[in-house]
């Protein structure tokens, strides 16, 4: 199919979907949905954390339907569920959800709104919401969200109050997180987060690891202009050995974009990413950022994520481009 329709059928099909969504979207409308539907998401992760520490019961809240893309069934989903440590609300795992609230907490700390303010009471959800989770894709986004606003708000404090309240919070912070992981949900997510190695014996090295050694044994044409995932299995780069040609084909963001569309196609995107990046506002910048580092660790590559960063992106710059006219 890339033969015909550059970049394959799903790149045609996701420019196709976001050159639409750039004309519609509108962004303070999208942020005020986007808050009600985060809202329902985690007040059901909250009571599905009740239900499982105090009772011991877990509620399952995805419909029993189909399968998911993986070639999963959902039923197979929900057993997963039923035995598993955490919670997810709505969604299949704890990293789908992580991945949906972190371009909110991005608006909610760096729009205009919130860029003057530490935080508000909605970001301080939102990061309450990702902690439960346990979620590595949540406590990587969180890290590198609160880093870049903490050096923001130091570089851009103009009185003794701010940094007074900055220092304050600062060893409060460390306080609370040293108290966070000495807790059962505490330390379930530093475990998480150490497991975040390129060891090939780790349970992290299809995420990290895998397709770089992948995209390291195909020819040298493909390695420029890269590889369709039916071929990959066809001339057995990849061996399924068990699993479905989904599951085979499951690589992080930056690793899909370098294994499908070949080192040129990942020099195109990073030219498309920088110009944004560099005519962009500070809210545009950190999402840009908080999309990479979350990309190097998890499949981002034309999902949801991806279209509402270059969503936020392209509208930021275009009010940027505006208020200068005005």
């Amino acid at each position: 199919m890339g033969i015909f329709v550059p970049g394959g059928l799903a790149f045609c099909l996701f420019s196709v979907l976001l050159g639409f969504l750039t004309l519609v979207f509108d962004y303070n409308y999208f942020k005020k949905i986007y808050r009600l539907v985060f809202i329902i998401c985690a007040g059901i992760l909250i009571v599905q954390e009740f239900f499982s520490f105090s009772m011991g019961i877990k509620l399952p809240m995805v419909l029993p339907f189909g399968e998911t893309t993986y070639g999963i069934s959902v039923k197979e989903i929900i057993a997963v569920h039923m035995v598993s440590p955490r919670s997810s609300s709505i969604f299949f795992e704890p990293a789908h959800m992580a991945m949906y609230a972190l371009p909110l907490l991005t608006m909610e700390l760096f729009d205009k709104n919130g860029s003057h303010k530490l935080f508000n009471l909605f970001s301080l959800i939102i990061i309450a919401s990702l902690l439960l989770l346990r979620s590595g894709n949540g406590m990587l986004g969180i890290t590198v969200l609160l880093t870049i606003k903490v050096i923001s708000y130091i570089r851009n404090g103009r009185n003794f109050k701010s940094l007074f309240l900055l220092l304050l919070i600062i060893p409060i912070a460390l306080y609370a997180w040293n108290s966070y992981t000495e807790t059962e949900v505490g330390s379930a997510v530093l475990e998480r987060t150490q497991e975040l190695t390129l060891d090939k014996d780790a349970h992290s090295f299809t995420r990290i690891g895998r397709g770089y050694f992948v995209y390291g044994e195909m020819p040298f044409f493909n390695q420029i202009f890269g590889m369709s995932g039916e071929n990959l299995i066809q001339r057995e780069i990849i061996r399924l050995e068990g699993m479905g040609s989904a599951q085979a084909l499951y690589f992080n963001g930056v690793q899909s974009i370098l294994i499908f569309t070949g080192i040129l196609g990942l020099f195109m995107w990073l030219l498309f990413f920088t110009s944004i990046y560099r005519s962009g506002t500070t809210l545009c910048k950190v999402s840009l950022i908080m999309f990479l580092a979350i990309s190097l660790i998890s499949s981002t590559y034309l999902s949801p994520i991806m279209i509402i960063v270059i969503l936020l992106a392209i509208s930021q710059d275009k009010r940027r481009l505006l208020d200068n006219k005005s």
